[in-house]
C-alpha cells in the first residue's frame, strides 16, 4: 500500500482518491501482479517535469527504465508510459501536453527523494542522498536545451515551466531572480493574467520547498519564500513598482 507521508506533503481528498485509483489498477490488481513497483517508480520519476509531453515521458521511461528489488535487476514495461499518461495521477492542458496533479507531484518526488518507503519494498536506493532528481534535473535541462536548438513552434511555455522544474535543484538562487525580474516586467505591463500565472508557478516551487524535497542552500530557500508570499499579494491587489524592483534584486 502506498505510504502516507510526512504532514509536509498534504493531499487533498481527491488526490489521495487519485493515487488509490493508481495503486488498485497497477500495483494490487491483477495488472499489478505484471508490474510489480515499476509503475510507481516510473510514475515518481515522469512526475519530475513541470510539463509533459509523450515523448518525453518516453524518453524518461528510456533512460531510468531499471532498478533493482531484492538484489534482482528489474525493467520497467514500457506500457506504464501510456498508462501514466492515461491515469488519474495526471491531466491534460493541452494538445499532446499533460500535467501531474501538483500536490500528487510533491507526493512523488518526496517518495523519490526519501527511498524509505522502497527501501522497504526490497528496491535498492536510487543514488546517494538526492542524486536521482539532481540526475533528472540535468537531464531535463540537456533535453530542453536539444529542443530548443530545432526551432519548434509553441515551445515556449513548455520550455519555461520545464526550466523552472530544473533550475529549482540546479540553480535556486538564478530561478528567484528570473522569476523575480519577470514578476516586474509583468507588472509593468499591468498583465494582471501574467501575475497571477507567475503566482501559481511559485506557488508549486514553494510546495516542494515546504515538503523538504529540495537539498539546496538555506538562503536560497527563504528567497523564494519570500518572492513567493509577495506575488501571491501582488496577485491580489496592485504594488508600486519600486517595492517589486527591490525584490528583483534579490541574489
Amino acid at each position: 500500500m502506498l505510504p502516507i507521508v510526512n504532514d509536509k506533503v498534504k493531499l487533498s481528498a481527491d488526490s489521495r482518491e487519485r493515487l488509490a485509483m493508481f495503486e488498485d489498477r497497477f500495483m494490487i490488481g491483477e495488472n499489478g501482479q505484471y508490474n510489480g513497483m515499476g509503475h510507481i517508480i516510473y510514475a515518481c520519476h515522469v512526475a519530475f517535469p513541470l510539463l509533459i509531453t509523450p515523448e518525453l515521458a518516453n524518453l524518461i521511461w528510456l533512460n531510468f527504465k531499471g532498478y533493482r528489488q531484492n538484489n534482482e535487476a528489474k525493467t520497467i514495461r514500457n506500457i506504464a508510459v501510456s498508462d501514466f499518461l492515461l491515469s488519474p495521477l495526471v491531466r491534460q492542458v493541452a494538445t499532446g501536453l499533460f500535467e501531474v496533479i501538483p500536490d500528487i507531484r510533491t507526493y512523488l518526488l518526496y517518495l523519490l527523494s526519501s527511498q524509505t518507503w522502497f527501501g522497504m519494498k526490497g528496491v535498492e536506493k536510487f543514488g546517494v542522498d538526492n542524486e536521482r532528481l539532481l540526475v533528472l534535473a540535468e537531464f531535463l535541462k540537456q533535453y530542453i536545451a536539444t529542443k530548443a536548438s530545432t526551432g519548434e513552434k509553441d515551445f515556449a511555455d513548455f520550455k519555461d515551466l520545464n526550466d523552472v522544474a530544473w533550475m529549482a535543484y540546479l540553480k535556486p538562487g538564478q530561478l528567484t531572480l528570473k522569476m523575480a525580474k519577470s514578476l516586474q516586467q509583468e507588472m509593468s505591463s499591468s498583465d494582471r493574467a501574467g501575475v497571477i500565472r507567475l503566482n501559481a508557478i511559485l506557488e508549486k516551487v514553494q510546495h516542494q520547498y515546504s515538503a523538504g524535497i529540495y537539498v539546496v542552500q538555506t538562503n536560497a530557500i527563504q528567497d523564494i519564500k519570500n518572492l513567493t508570499s509577495y506575488s501571491r499579494g501582488v496577485a491580489r491587489c496592485s504594488v508600486g513598482e519600486k517595492q517589486l524592483g527591490d525584490l528583483a534584486t534579490i541574489s
